[in-house]
Order: structure tokens, then sequence, then C-alpha cells
């Protein structure tokens, strides 16, 4: 089924290996990031003791900036991807509203 999926779909790159990386390392340098990112260990004892680290270390040095670890309150599949990111305080003011407007419809029509 892959073979066939590639066959349908796969479009042949003529490109060099050295173009092709050039071309990832420009979308990658465009890209924003939300300053957040999720680390997933095999064990909870081994995120323990990555942030315990973390914190007798003051964070982990990377690239000009400080790491820090904490470990979070939620399994990563039950992370919700989509809502992760760059939401502005604007849209985030604009979803309550629409939250308590659906609310408002459903009790309207409910009685």
């Amino acid at each position: 089924l892959v073979k066939a999926e590639l066959y349908a779909f796969h479009e042949e790159d003529n490109r060099s290996e050295e173009d092709a990386e050039v071309e990832i390392m420009e979308v990658l340098k465009t890209m924003t990031s939300s300053g957040h990112a999720v680390a997933v260990f095999e064990t909870e004892g081994a995120r323990d003791e990555a942030v315990r680290i973390s914190e007798d270390l003051g964070g982990i040095r990377f690239q000009g900036g400080t790491l820090r670890l904490e470990a979070a309150h939620c399994e990563p599949d039950t992370v919700y991807w989509q809502n992760f990111g760059h939401t502005s305080f604007f849209l985030q003011v604009v979803r309550l509203i629409q939250g308590f407007g659906w609310i408002l419809v459903a009790l309207t029509v409910w009685t």
C-alpha cells in the first residue's frame, strides 16, 4: 500500500542534497516558535531526575539562553496540540466570548 501511495503521490525530486539542505535551513530560520517545548521521557523517574538536575544547575544553558524544566501535569497524548502555540490575547478573548455565546444559544434552545 505504501509503495502504491508513493507511486501515485510522490514527485521526483531532482535537487541535490546540498540544495535541499539549504532550502530546509532557510525555512527553519524563518519559523517562529512558541518558547515552549515538550520532552517525553521513557519513565516518570527519568523525568523527575532531569527536572531535579535542571533545578540544581539553575537551568540548562543552550545557545545563549537558559532552558528550565518542569514536570507537566498531563500525559503527552492528552495535550491538545492544535491549541498549543501562538494565540494572541485578543484571540483568547474572542474565543472566550464565543464560548459564552454558544452556552447562551444552548440555554435558549433548551428552554
